[in-house]
């Protein structure tokens, strides 16, 4: 049996190489190797329009999904003003929250195997009718193991709640993660259990035990996606490869 073909969210942003500085679809290296390390094929999801409109096609042939990290959602999407300190809903950014709340979705309409990585896990939150955090310093904790400065990883210990598929995956917990995010979850999304919290008690992993696998973590794996990260890649992976072999052709 084929490798199953796991879909990546992909950034819509400028990018800089050689001499070009232009509009582009990226997605930081590391995403692509936890799938690929774990026995996966990479296969990266520019978002558009269309694909917010028509899930299923961009979900065709896909065996699993990771939404990735990235600039914070519009506020509106949760029923909140924006707060200072929070990114601007710029059109190309609302493109991208459509793009994956569609897809995510669609992904569990189909029951594919979806992990969400810290914007993922928002995004995760906020399709089930969750709200956010928009800046956890002002909710009272200490922002810095979280995100010492922007383009700095926080590195702090993460213990998992017992019976989920999260610890199942981690065991009891994790120790020096790497964390860049500066927003939380508020209130859970209907039908998500926690199931990680940080050192401070802030919820660090969700997940829905009523999907064959469906979890986000607010930390960032891929940064470790040969070591303490390997084993979150490697459970989608084998469950999409689950999927796969269920699905007739």
């Amino acid at each position: 049996m084929s490798r199953p073909r796991i879909g990546i969210s992909a950034y819509r942003t400028n990018a800089r190489w050689t001499h070009w500085d232009l509009a582009a679809t990226v997605i930081p290296q590391g995403y692509v190797e936890g799938v690929r390390l774990a026995g996966g094929v990479p296969i990266l999801l520019p978002p558009t329009p269309e694909g917010a409109e028509d899930p299923g096609e961009v979900l065709e042939g896909l065996d699993g999904l990771v939404l990735t990290g990235g600039p914070d959602l519009d506020p509106a999407l949760y029923g909140a003003e924006l707060e200072e300190g929070t990114d601007e809903p710029t059109p190309d950014r609302q493109i991208r929250d459509a793009f994956e709340l569609s897809l995510l979705r669609e992904a569990r309409r189909r029951e594919l195997p979806v992990l969400g990585i810290c914007r993922g896990l928002q995004l995760m939150n906020v399709e089930r009718g969750g709200t956010l955090v928009q800046d956890i310093a002002r909710a009272e904790l200490d922002l810095m193991p979280h995100r010492p400065q922007l383009g700095t990883y926080g590195r702090h210990r993460v213990t998992t709640e017992a019976g989920t598929v999260t610890a199942a995956t981690l065991g009891e917990a994790v120790d020096d993660i790497h964390s860049h995010h500066h927003q939380g979850i508020k209130e859970v999304g209907d039908g998500l259990v926690v199931s990680g919290r940080a050192h401070d008690g802030s919820i660090e992993a969700i997940e829905d035990p009523a999907q064959p696998f469906c979890m986000a973590v607010l930390w960032h794996p891929e940064e470790a996606h040969d070591t303490t990260g390997a084993p979150l890649f490697r459970a989608l992976v084998e469950a999409a490869a689950a999927k796969k072999a269920a699905t007739p052709e």
